[in-house]
This record gives structure tokens, C-alpha cells and sequence, in this order.
């Protein structure tokens, strides 16, 4: 008889199990599906035209001369990137390049991002937005000093975080990998893009105001920007930390 209740109390847990189970996934469902098929709808409607002297690389009508400027120096982009790295790409043949001349297109495409992004990667794609790029560079502070937020450096920084995936695979890159040191990397190896408008005096300042990014020795899959504090300039001054922090970590290598 005890040997009966206990199979049927295991079997009304393992049920109810059963039940949290797929509520939670009819949840997640519920929450990510509408972005996730129109991110679907995007890939299978959106057309590019290729270009002719490179098919790596996609391009929207109007963003022809950034699809020129890419093709002409794709290859010696992933040069720089596998010095600067120590390896060869994984699987070079697999990149693809989009670049796009509407952010909203951009955003869609890439599953619903956020469209002021003036760039992403997956594990062998890049996305380029160029409105995006344009307006950070007519910007008043673009003017007065010279930004590393070109199509150029951005390609180096998406390049880093591509190269990094193409090895580790998507888990393994955000799991094993913190945010800090994949974006720190991809920012030093780009010569500063990704950090905007922080300089390192404000980062500095940031820091010994007590906001700081927060050097785990792990990643987790859905990442976030991990930090102490209220960092004023958002992703900038995450970035910028991180690139302090890399250079910090290349000098001091005994190697």
C-alpha cells in the first residue's frame, strides 16, 4: 500500500512538473513569438542585392557606396582581426555582410533589436546600419573629435565577436565568455569603436564615483550588461570600461 501512495504522490508531482513546464514555455512563447516571426517574415521577404565584386556582401538600394567600401576591404578586415586574435577564422567562406539603408528594416531583420544599434553579428553574420552610423558621425561631438564609429570600425568590432562564435558557438560564447571581455575585446581590436562618446576620463571618473562594470569570470546566456551603479552613458561607458579593462589585462601579460 505505501509502496502505491508513494507511485501515485511521485506521478501528481511529476504531472504538476509536467504543468509548470508547459505553462512556462507557452509563456515564453507568448512573449518572444511576435518578434520572432516577424524577424522570420524579414529573413524570408527582405531582398538585398548582391554585390558584384564580393558575394559576402548584401546591401539595400542606397547603401551602394558602404557596400563598396566593405567589399573592397572585407578581406584585409579579416586579416586584421586574425592577427590581432591569433587565429584563423573558423569558417571565413560562411561570412556574410548586410548592410542596411532603413533601421527599422535593420531592426527586424535581426529579430526585432533595438534600431538605434548601428551594428550586430551573429555567428557568421553582420549587420550594418547605416542611417544609424551616419547620424552618430553628423553628431555634434563627431565633429569636434574624430570617431571610431565608421563602417570601417565597426566591421573590426562585429569581426571580433564573429570570430570568437565561429570557435566557441553560440553557448559556449555567452556562457563561457563575460560580456565585458567580448565587448572590451572587440573594442580595443577595432580601435575604439563601440565606445562612442566615453572617453577614458569619464570612465575614470564613472569608476571612482563607485559605477563600474562588474568583471565576472563567466558569462550567462541571456546576457546583460552587469555593473555597480548608475553607468550615466549606457552602453558607451559599459564599453569603454571594458576596453580599459583589456588593455590593462594585454599590458600586464608576461607573456
Amino acid at each position: 500500500m505505501n509502496r502505491i501512495i508513494g507511485i501515485l504522490l511521485n506521478t501528481s508531482m511529476l504531472f504538476r512538473r509536467g504543468i509548470v513546464a508547459i505553462i512556462s514555455i507557452l509563456l515564453i512563447i507568448s512573449i518572444t513569438s511576435c518578434s520572432t516571426m516577424q524577424g522570420v517574415h524579414a529573413r524570408l521577404t527582405y531582398d538585398f542585392k548582391q554585390n558584384s565584386d564580393d558575394k559576402r556582401v548584401f546591401y539595400e538600394t542606397g547603401a551602394e557606396d558602404a557596400a563598396a567600401l566593405v567589399s573592397a576591404k572585407l578581406d584585409d578586415l579579416i586579416d586584421q582581426i586574425e592577427v590581432a586574435q591569433f587565429m584563423s577564422f573558423k569558417t571565413p567562406s560562411k561570412i556574410k555582410v548586410y548592410i542596411f539603408n532603413d533601421k527599422e528594416r535593420y531592426g527586424r531583420f535581426r529579430y526585432n533589436t533595438d534600431i538605434e544599434s548601428l551594428a550586430g553579428a551573429s555567428k557568421n553574420e553582420i549587420f550594418i546600419s547605416l542611417p544609424t552610423i551616419q547620424k552618430r558621425l553628423a553628431s555634434e561631438l563627431c565633429q569636434r573629435e574624430v570617431c571610431s564609429e565608421t563602417v570601417e570600425g565597426l566591421m573590426r568590432h562585429e569581426l571580433s565577436h564573429l570570430h570568437l562564435r565561429q570557435y566557441l558557438g553560440n553557448w559556449r560564447y555567452f556562457t563561457d565568455v563575460p560580456q565585458w571581455y567580448h565587448e572590451g575585446l572587440a573594442t580595443f581590436v577595432s580601435g575604439g569603436a563601440g565606445a562612442g562618446r566615453v572617453t577614458e576620463e569619464d570612465a575614470t571618473n564613472s569608476i571612482l564615483s563607485g559605477s563600474h562594470l562588474l568583471p565576472h569570470s563567466t558569462g550567462r546566456y541571456f546576457q546583460r550588461q552587469e555593473t555597480v551603479g548608475d553607468l550615466r552613458f549606457g552602453s558607451f561607458a559599459f564599453y569603454r570600461q571594458s576596453v580599459m579593462f583589456v588593455t590593462f589585462l594585454e599590458k600586464t601579460d608576461p607573456a
